[in-house]
């Protein structure tokens, strides 16, 4: 929330599309979108590569942007901000991110899906409680959420809980 009272971002691109702009001595905020990737490989002539159980490889990739955001707070113009306004391309579908499935796998944690609206480290079972995928926005969310709860397993830090 970097202090501000409200959790609304935007681009100085999105303010001025609203008809709004950023106050004067404002700074931005730096927010990295990962988004995961997979596509399936392919031979030189363009033929899937098939794994052992002849199922199509799938090879994982990830891309990354930086996004400069302002909080809301930090403009002028938007009284009737509307945050369709914001919208831009509709999100993909939610994809498994391979490096991250391998470190939560390759963790040992005892990772169990629920369908409560909460995500937790219980240190007394050992266990991480995350929401289902499908209760989470984006593979962002997710993964966030996720490895931040690894790092409570990992005994660093107890007793947060969060809601997806």
């Amino acid at each position: 929330m970097k202090g501000f009272t409200q959790d609304r971002w935007l681009t100085f691109n999105q303010a001025k599309k609203a008809s709004g702009h950023i106050r004067k001595g404002e700074h931005s905020t730096l927010a990295v979108l990962y988004k995961p990737m997979e596509r399936e490989e392919q031979t030189e002539s363009g033929q899937p590569v098939l794994d052992e159980n002849g199922q199509p490889k799938v090879a994982h990739f990830g891309i990354l942007r930086t996004h400069f955001l302002f909080n809301i707070e930090q403009t002028e113009g938007l009284e009737t901000f509307n945050e369709t306004l914001l919208e831009t391309e509709p999100s993909d579908p939610f994809l498994a991110n391979s490096a991250a499935e391998n470190l939560l796998l390759s963790s040992g944690a005892h990772i169990v899906h629920r369908s409560a609206d909460e995500a937790f480290y219980h240190p007394i079972r050992d266990l991480i409680q995350l929401p289902t995928r499908a209760q989470f926005h984006d593979e962002g969310g997710y993964y966030a959420t996720a490895l931040h709860e690894l790092t409570h397993w990992t005994g660093i830090t107890l007793g947060c809980s969060a809601k997806a």
